[in-house]
């Protein structure tokens, strides 16, 4: 009888490098990356609200608890930001921040007051200050264009195949299926 190591030698010494094929994502689920992956988009695509709450442009500096701010649209997530002078903006998570917003004010931190006429917009008062660059999710802030997101060997499962889709990456380059043959012999 042979060991263990031995026997693990002898069925690697025999073993190729198999065939490399490129495939659609759809199809790469549970294959092996053949080579490096490179993303393509960054991830977050754009400047995006971490969390509900109020969009403010504080024009970089802290918004004082107590403040008051007039609400001029409500940004949804898949929604294209309004491009005007406003300087406060009702927001979802992962919603794209508009142009001039440097700030977000979770819901939990701000008050909603009640209108005083009719037809007026919406106010809040901020419950805290907020600081300039709180609760924004960058663009590129988790993956840049070009950089290395997976490696070759890496096991295809649904969090690669998220984060590949994430980044723009719509086909890979994995390594062929290997065919295996059982001989029962007694």
């Amino acid at each position: 009888m042979i060991g263990y190591h031995e026997a693990v030698a002898r069925l690697t010494d025999g073993a190729r490098r198999l065939a490399v094929q490129q495939v659609a994502l759809a199809d790469a689920f549970g294959r092996v990356l053949a080579g490096d992956v490179v993303a393509t988009l960054a991830l977050p695509p754009f400047d995006n609200a971490a969390m509900d709450g109020v969009a403010l442009a504080s024009t970089d500096r802290a918004a004082r608890a107590g403040s008051e701010w007039a609400i001029a649209a409500r940004i949804g997530a898949g929604d294209t930001p309004p491009h005007d002078d406003a300087s406060a903006w009702d927001i979802m998570t992962g919603a794209p921040l508009p142009a001039r917003a440097d700030t977000v004010v979770p819901v939990e931190r701000i008050d909603r007051l009640p209108s005083r006429t009719l037809g007026q917009a919406p106010r809040v008062r901020l419950l805290a200050d907020a600081l300039p660059g709180a609760n924004i999710r960058r663009r590129g802030e988790d993956v840049l264009p070009g950089q290395r997101v997976l490696e070759a060997g890496t096991f295809i499962d649904t969090a690669q195949l998220l984060l590949l889709a994430g980044t723009g990456v719509d086909r890979v380059e994995v390594a062929r299926r290997p065919r295996v043959a059982l001989l029962a012999t007694g």
